[in-house]
């Protein structure tokens, strides 16, 4: 189904890509708060460990880093499937389609990911919280006092998430945009060309030199012939 070429099926596996982007985003912001907090090595299982992530953490992180392979090489799929449907006539294929940038396009993809990621982040240590000590710690995992380091890396890391899923989100539109404009080119012909032919450059200059230029009246209006009928 993620291969799929139908709208919905494209559609939905559309929608399981961005999840597992939020949720690659939540673990890897995770990791960071925790090396930055706490420190690799010691430091780090420590802090893990009093936070009772390790029952699920480390076979949740191998599912997440298989499931981001899988919708990554599915993009690439997409991505090969689109250039091909382009196909052959170079008109198609320079064709630049209007729309967002890749800096709107980045700008609405980071806005997206930190807010879910901060909410997830904030959710998943709560119910962390009240396994392990039966606490709830509200929003100060995120902005608590000793906390002021949390949402520049979690900034930091979805930044540097989405502007990869960005990249490939862009691409894609781009390439569908120009798959269309394929299409139109077939169903309708080689489209006219913007700039005007090189021969309307010449006749004015060639104009005066033709039998019209000997007659007196040339460029008079009006011509002999209605003048003659009338």
């Amino acid at each position: 189904m993620i291969l799929s070429t139908s709208p919905r099926a494209a559609s939905i596996a559309s929608w399981m890509r961005g999840l597992v982007l939020v949720f690659a985003a939540l673990f890897a912001s995770h990791d960071a708060v925790y090396l930055v907090r706490f420190g690799p090595g010691a430091g780090y299982a420590n802090a893990m460990s009093a936070g009772g992530h390790d029952g699920y953490w480390l076979p949740a992180s191998l599912g997440l880093v298989i499931g981001a392979s899988i919708a990554f090489l599915s993009v690439v799929h997409v991505i090969i499937r689109l250039r091909r449907d382009i196909g052959a006539p170079p008109h198609a294929a320079a064709v630049t389609p209007g729309g967002p940038s890749y800096g709107a396009e980045l700008a609405r993809l980071w806005l997206r990911l930190l807010v879910a990621v901060g909410l997830l982040f904030a959710v998943q240590e709560n119910i962390e919280g009240l396994l392990a000590n039966g606490g709830i710690a509200g929003l100060d995992p995120l902005f608590g006092h000793d906390a002021w380091l949390v949402p520049p890396i979690l900034a930091a890391t979805t930044f540097l998430l989405a502007a990869v899923g960005a990249v490939l989100r862009w691409r894609v539109r781009i390439l569908q945009a120009r798959v269309e404009a394929a299409r139109r080119a077939r169903a309708f012909g080689r489209p006219i060309a913007s700039a005007p032919s090189r021969r309307w450059l010449t006749m004015p200059a060639g104009g005066g030199h033709g039998p019209d230029a000997a007659r007196p009246d040339a460029g008079r209006a009006p011509p002999i012939v209605i003048a003659a009928a009338a």
